[in-house]
């Protein structure tokens, strides 16, 4: 396994371990996912790139190894920022 391969299970792993369910993601440069809402807590990990995240109306500018704490029913916003694409976990709380 790779480095960055390592990493990511390890993130996996201890997500899991504090009950949700991951799934990694990639973006590309400008791609914008808008309205989410989830009936479960939501965790996004950041590993590679840039995002912005409006949750609540409120941004969040997030950088490699930033992770934020999505709630339940709340609306929110993804945006990819820079040049580059970003790789991220997302992970919804188990039931």
């Amino acid at each position: 396994m790779s480095e960055e391969e390592l990493r990511l299970e390890s993130i996996c792993s201890s997500l899991r371990r504090d009950g949700f369910i991951p799934t990694p993601w990639e973006a590309d440069p400008g791609e914008v996912h808008p309205n989410n809402t989830h009936s479960r807590d939501e965790v996004v990990y950041l590993l590679e790139g840039r995002l912005e995240l409006t949750v609540n109306g409120k941004s969040h500018h997030l950088t490699e190894g930033d992770r934020i704490l999505i709630p339940a029913g709340i609306s929110h916003d993804l945006r990819v920022m820079g040049d580059g694409p970003v790789q991220f976990v997302s992970a919804i709380r188990k039931p």
